[in-house]
Parts: structure tokens; C-alpha cells; sequence
């Protein structure tokens, strides 16, 4: 981690600011009067303590612009976006594969680093999460030489909101057939592919999901959830209950 994003003179410029010296001591309610000045307090009070900042605008629109000024001046391991589509209908129509990258990705980053400034807005801190345990549980570690049935990695990835398809060429699906799982996951920027021999992972690799040519073999990959809806067993036997319940009247 360093400190090129915020110059040392603008953090010592911005050490007696009357909004940082609030915000260092916890205290809301910031006289703030533009996106950049938002940005530069809240950066430089991170930077005199680093620590979990929550700062919750009142639209997606605005959380956006906050976190590309905040980013500006901060590293990607210490400040976060967790955004989501203000409306559930067109969440659940037209939810773009990039916004649940987000969403999953900066669920990810916190298990590593709870301290980072999170930009958020009601709609995304109003919606159900999985507790950090079940979250940490969906994340899929994978390493050559290890152990692993097949068909327990197929349900994991199913159980991780992955589609089951023929071959991959989309984010969020995964394909199987012989020995060989594909999975496009949503923290890679093209799919990996997982050899089998037997039960024994044989090889990982990163391939190109148009020429399906190997780009890069690696030792291990790491499988992000492709969704923040995650429910545990007790929870989908409760849903099924509820659902029941109501269709029964």
C-alpha cells in the first residue's frame, strides 16, 4: 500500500481542514459543498487513521461520482464501491453482469481488508446479504495436485449463482464435459479451465473464450461467487416453508 494517489503536500495542506478534523473524530454531517471536497476529506482522514468508512449518498448516480473521486486519491485496497440498481424490477430484468462483478468484488475485498471507505447508496445497503461466513464459504480455492469430486465443484458453483451451460462465452457460467470444468468467473478477465484426472485437479488455465487457445497455466485460481444472493440450507427450508404457507391460502 502507498501514498502516491495523495501527494504528502496536499495531505499536510489538508491537516488542520475543519471537515477533516471532524471526520477523524467520527462525527457526521460534514459542510461540505462539492463532490472533490467530499473526496479530499474523506481521503485524508483515511489517511491520518485508516479505518471502515461508510459514507451512503442518497442515489447510485451519486455514489458513482464520489467513489471515481475518492479512487483518485486513494489505492483500490482502501476505498470500495457497493452499488446497486435503484429499482428491483429492472435489477431483476436487466441486472448487467458488470454490477454484480462490483458488488461481489468489494464483498471479496473486505474479507481481506474490513478498513477501506466503502461509497454505497440506499438501495444497495438496503438489500439482504449473506452473512461474511456463508459469503466466504461460496468462494471457490482451487490448487493443482489437490483433491476435489467434480461434482462437488459443480454443485459449489451452482450453489454460487453460476448457470450451467454447453460452453462458455458469457461471465457468471460454467461448462462441463468429461474431466474438464470451464468456468467464467467474474473476477477473471477471460475463463479458466480445471483438468481433472480422476479426482486429482491434473491443471488450471486461463483461456480465451473465443479461440479457446491457453493464455497463462497457473497453480491455483481463486472463484468468486457469481451473486450476492446467497442463502444458506436453513435459509432456502425456511423460504420454501413461507412460500408454501402463502400459496396454501
Amino acid at each position: 500500500m502507498s501514498n502516491n494517489k495523495m501527494p504528502q503536500w496536499l495531505l499536510k495542506q489538508l491537516e488542520d481542514n475543519p471537515a477533516v478534523s471532524l471526520l477523524d473524530k467520527n462525527l457526521s454531517d460534514l459542510p461540505l459543498t462539492s463532490t472533490i471536497q467530499e473526496a479530499l476529506v474523506i481521503a485524508t482522514s483515511y489517511k491520518h487513521r485508516p479505518r471502515s468508512i461508510l459514507v451512503v449518498k442518497k442515489n447510485l448516480y451519486q455514489a458513482q461520482r464520489l467513489y471515481e473521486r475518492i479512487s483518485s486519491f486513494l489505492e483500490d485496497d482502501e476505498c470500495a464501491l457497493f452499488a446497486s440498481d435503484e429499482s428491483l424490477r429492472v435489477e431483476a430484468i436487466a441486472s448487467s453482469p458488470e454490477m454484480s462483478a462490483i458488488k461481489v468484488e468489494t464483498m471479496s475485498s473486505l474479507l481481506e481488508n474490513p478498513h477501506q471507505v466503502v461509497v454505497t447508496c440506499p438501495s444497495a445497503l438496503l438489500r439482504f446479504l449473506p452473512s461474511s461466513e456463508n459469503f466466504k464459504d461460496c468462494i471457490i480455492n482451487i490448487k493443482v495436485g489437490e483433491e476435489m469430486d467434480m461434482d462437488q465443484l459443480k454443485m459449489k458453483l451452482i450453489h454460487g449463482g453460476y448457470s450451467q451451460t454447453s460452453h462458455v462465452d458469457q461471465p457468471l457460467s460454467f461448462a462441463a464435459r468429461g474431466g474438464i470444468v470451464d468456468v467464467y468467473s467474474i473476477n477473471y478477465d477471460h475463463p479458466i479451465r480445471i483438468e481433472f484426472f480422476d479426482t486429482v485437479i491434473e491443471s488450471i488455465r486461463i483461456f480465451h473464450e473465443e479461440t479457446q487457445r491457453t493464455i497463462e497455466t497457473i497453480d491455483s485460481v481463486l472463484i468468486n461467487p457469481a451473486t450476492d444472493l446467497l442463502f444458506t440450507d436453513d435459509q432456502i427450508e425456511f423460504l420454501q416453508k413461507e412460500i408454501d404457507s402463502e400459496l396454501e391460502k
